[in-house]
């Protein structure tokens, strides 16, 4: 993570608009994992105006096989964040495609993320697995090293390897891989 030398008109910004911040209205449904979530066009629409009102801003770049999202106050306060993204071709899609599937992917949740919003219903442990799928989270959350994310990597199976790609993908970039 990036910021400026000082936080503090952006940290009291950042606190009232989470204070007045309405939830956003989940817009579309996995049919995969049967939950509903917030697209990246209805969090951008749903937070708009509070983020003018608060004179703050979110700007999304493309940087380095990834998404930087920086959250910016008129004082000139900033933090920014790296999402590394990574994608490769699957069946009845181009790269380029796939790029654009996980560069959305990435800007839904850096975007929710930088400004503490809930994007999606919360379903942990209601589908099989979910207990293993904390435990797996944890575990890539918890990692000190590239080596111990690859050692991770290689214990899962081919679905939870698919599941974790990002997150794994993101904590390697924010230990320097």
């Amino acid at each position: 993570m990036d910021r400026s030398e000082t936080l503090g008109e952006l940290a009291t910004a950042l606190r009232n608009f989470q204070e007045k911040q309405e939830a956003i209205q989940f817009d579309s449904k996995n049919d995969f994992l049967k939950n509903k979530y917030a697209t990246l066009g209805a969090l951008i629409k749903g937070s708009k105006q509070n983020l003018a009102d608060n004179g703050l801003s979110v700007t999304q770049l493309m940087e380095d096989s990834g998404v930087r999202t920086m959250l910016i106050h008129v004082s000139g306060e900033y933090i920014s964040a790296h999402f590394a993204i990574e994608a490769t071709a699957s069946k009845g899609t181009t790269h380029a495609q796939q790029v654009g599937i996980a560069t959305t992917y990435a800007r839904r949740y850096a975007y929710a993320s930088i400004l503490g919003l809930v994007t999606e219903e919360d379903k942990d442990g209601v589908y099989a697995g979910g207990a293993v799928d904390d435990v797996i989270g944890d575990a890539v959350d918890a990692a000190e090293t590239i080596e111990e994310l690859e050692a991770i990597w290689k214990g899962l199976n081919g679905k939870q390897q698919k599941e974790y790609k990002v997150m794994i993908s993101g904590r390697k970039s924010q230990l320097g891989g």
